[in-house]
């Protein structure tokens, strides 16, 4: 938009990790942010089965199991040659979009334990300011009954 002549007033982004955020980190604060992204994925899905039948616990823990599956599978996809389905032309884009600094002001809904526990999610340096506002650990995102009121009237606060 910015390229386009578009001015930006408000820039949200959900639960968006940035695809470069791993570019020069070494080796111990990358080990730390998958560590923590573990810890608080772990805390997340401890709290979503507690006190829940057998059958629901697996059922749970199946169907993370084929997410978790199909997300790597189409991260390798992504880094083959074409061709290619639509779903793994758009993860290839995502994997190899380089951010540029822009002299804006961001905030960040994240969800901790989805993403990396990078800081502000890898997107420090590329904005000029970013406001990190986190919303409750569910494995389907930021978009759901759980985090929809949360993020709708922080939203609302902001663009009021």
């Amino acid at each position: 938009m910015i390229d386009r002549g578009k001015t930006v007033e408000f820039l949200a982004l959900v639960d968006a990790l940035n695809p470069q955020w791993r570019r020069g980190l070494d080796l111990k604060p990358l080990i730390a942010a998958y560590l923590g992204q573990l810890r608080e994925k772990l805390r997340g899905h401890a709290a979503l089965v507690r006190n829940r039948p057998p059958a629901v616990v697996l059922s749970h823990l199946g169907q993370r199991c084929l997410a978790f599956v199909r997300n790597h599978g189409t991260n390798l996809l992504a880094r083959l040659p074409e061709p290619a389905t639509a779903a793994i032309r758009h993860r290839r884009m995502v994997l190899r979009f380089q951010p540029r600094p822009l002299a804006l002001n961001a905030v960040l809904f994240s969800l901790p334990g989805r993403r990396p526990s990078a800081a502000a999610l890898g997107w420090q340096g590329v904005f000029a300011n970013v406001e990190v506002v986190n919303l409750e650990f569910d494995p389907r995102g930021a978009l759901t009954a759980r985090n929809l009121p949360r993020l709708a009237a922080e939203l609302a606060r902001r663009l009021g």
